[in-house]
């Protein structure tokens, strides 16, 4: 999966600097570090364009922190000091465990902190020592990993896929195709039942209906474009016809999540019972927890990135180069999302 050139994206983002959105529009002291933090969110980016693994977790995860003080900046529905940003307010634990289960957690009293005052304006979960969860969970919430696994538990769930359909005016349903179903729902011997297990960690996904084959399984379609096996599934937009065409955006906004330029899927429940994280909080969690590693245990993440020894050094050095193009394009994407 490929987004837009990095240096298209940052043209964009600096585009907006001359005249910030939202509430860095009408308040001098938010639109100043609208366009400081935003300049340092860009050249700590580039920085890591050349630099190896060695260090770029550094370089990417202060960017995306500074680009989270320019969305909160540019946040409309902040008010009073909430744009304001104080800490990180996520911790990495077990740090000396094997890579894919080391613990991310949010700490007590971390109101004020970039991660839960961020989190809460994109209406993404926060969670505690109580139920903390792993680095391997985090990264299977990002899109695109799914061929790049840091673990390998059977119980994983990625990031689903969704090509909404066009609309039909008036329509009572909204569909989409929805892609990324592992082959093992396909067997002989799954059932319909083994379908909805696996969808039940997709919450936003309630009241799907799929189109089936005569025995009642899902009609599964193996496209060679697409990473997994596809099916075609529909949602209740309204009762009666005709629908309004904002109830049915609305209808499948609320199924699937835009994630970067053109880009939607279903995503999982990280925290048991829980609402998806935003993919943006998603990539913030996995970066700081890589920094992490990388500023106070430099021998350890020396090991891990080794391409001669370790397992995980591929994988590693797959996301690092995907977040240099991504996360800004999702910066961009979530920018125009709060700014209105």
């Amino acid at each position: 999966m490929r987004f837009r050139d990095e240096r298209a994206v940052w043209s964009d983002l600096r585009a907006t600097r001359h005249a910030p959105p939202g509430g860095a529009a009408v308040h001098p002291e938010r639109r100043s570090t609208y366009v400081a933090a935003l300049q340092q969110a860009e050249e700590l980016f580039r920085a890591a364009e050349t630099s190896g693994p060695a260090s770029s977790p550094l370089l990417l995860f202060y960017g995306l922190s500074q680009a989270g003080r320019a969305l909160t900046a540019a946040a409309a529905v902040l008010q009073g000091d909430d744009w304001q940003l104080s800490g990180h307010g996520i911790k990495a634990a077990c740090m000396s465990a094997d890579l894919p289960k080391i613990n991310v957690m949010t700490p007590p009293k971390a109101d004020k902190t970039s991660f839960v005052r961020l989190s809460r304006l994109l209406d993404s979960p926060v969670w505690t020592g109580a139920d903390p969860v792993t680095l391997a969970q985090l990264w299977d919430a990002i899109p695109g990993m799914a061929e790049h696994p840091l673990g390998t538990d059977d119980k994983r769930r990625s990031p689903l896929e969704a090509v909404p359909n066009s609309p039909q005016d008036g329509h009572q349903i909204v569909s989409a195709l929805v892609s990324g179903f592992p082959h093992h729902l396909a067997s002989v011997s799954a059932t319909r039942a083994d379908f909805d297990a696996f969808m039940a960690s997709y919450p936003t996904a309630l009241g799907y209906i799929p189109v089936v084959d005569q025995t009642g399984k899902p009609q599964y379609h193996d496209y060679a474009d697409t990473h997994g096996l596809s099916v075609q599934m529909s949602w209740e937009a309204g009762t009666t016809y005709p629908v309004a065409e904002d109830v049915r955006i609305a209808r499948i906004n609320a199924v699937v999540r835009h994630y970067a330029r053109g880009h939607f899927y279903l995503f999982a429940q990280t925290i048991a019972g829980g609402k998806p994280l935003h993919p943006l909080m998603t990539w913030w969690t996995v970066l700081y927890t890589l920094s992490m590693l990388a500023r106070y245990q430099p021998s350890e993440w020396s090991h891990c990135i080794d391409i001669n020894s370790s397992p995980f050094a591929s994988v590693l050095e797959h996301l690092l180069d995907e977040a240099r193009t991504v996360v800004p394009d999702l910066v961009l994407t979530t920018l125009e999302t709060v700014a209105t």
